[in-house]
């Protein structure tokens, strides 16, 4: 099972994975192993935490990472997930949904519950 988990205030996210809680530490846990995140890494991360499953759009996300009157290019939000896929090691973790956002999704909690539909003794 892989999780993603703030080690200071770990809640139950679903049953497959555990949602980040916000703390003062910015320390992030992948499979125990401490991930060395950015901080704009880190806030995209948490914004997209914050309800996983489901779509944050890109305007969400500059204006709750950067700020409300940020006007940057938005490449460089493209950069920052591309690089926070990386360090999470499965470019699943983060869904792009195409001309609107992204998702947070659990790459390990899809193949655990085919495995799991499919019994011991499926062919």
């Amino acid at each position: 099972m892989t999780a993603v988990s703030f080690p200071a205030a770990p809640r139950p996210w679903n049953r497959h994975c555990t949602k980040p809680g916000v703390d003062q530490t910015r320390r992030v846990l992948l499979r125990d192993i401490e991930l060395a995140l950015t901080p704009k890494e880190y806030g995209v991360l948490v914004v997209l935490a914050a309800d996983p499953g489901a779509v944050v759009t890109r305007t969400t996300l500059v204006e709750q990472v950067w700020d409300e009157h940020w006007y940057g290019p938005t490449k460089t939000l493209d950069v920052h997930v591309a690089q926070l896929r990386q360090k999470l090691g499965n470019p699943l973790w983060i869904e792009t949904i195409r001309s609107i956002g992204y998702r947070l999704n659990n790459p390990g909690a899809e193949t655990a519950a085919e495995t799991g539909a499919k019994g011991p003794n499926a062919s």
